[in-house]
């Protein structure tokens, strides 16, 4: 806290300096703003990119890169293209263990609520 006991500057000391901080983890590099590019970069699931918390900075973000000019593509090594197709394959397997953890956890769940119904129904205590 400052010696004043005012919070208020250092709250907005902290905001800009979050959006400023945004903004460049956003428009890093030249390559184009997407939902799934900043969820890689960041190492979050990607549903989380489209919070409303977020969502709003990455249609910022590619607002602002529609309107700047478009760097000549740069030449590609094979390794380069490797290690992408590496990290490529990695998120893939990720998503997919995420994707089967969700469908079994509904499943169970669903499990539960049909044997609820089914004993009340029947009268019978659930498990």
């Amino acid at each position: 806290m400052n010696p004043n006991g005012n919070p208020a500057p250092l709250v907005q000391a902290r905001a800009r300096i979050s959006a400023d901080k945004r903004q460049r983890a956003l428009e890093r590099g030249h390559q184009p703003v997407t939902p799934t590019a900043v969820a890689r970069t960041a190492g979050v699931s990607t549903w989380l990119t489209y919070t409303d918390a977020i969502r709003p900075n990455i249609q910022a973000a590619q607002t602002r890169q529609a309107t700047q000019p478009v760097p000549p593509p740069s030449p590609t090594s094979a390794t380069g293209l490797r290690a992408e197709l590496e990290l490529a394959r990695k998120e893939i397997t990720q998503l997919r263990r995420e994707r089967d953890q969700a469908r079994t956890a509904v499943r169970h769940q669903l499990g539960r609520q049909l044997d609820a119904l089914i004993c009340r129904l029947v009268g019978q205590n659930p498990r």
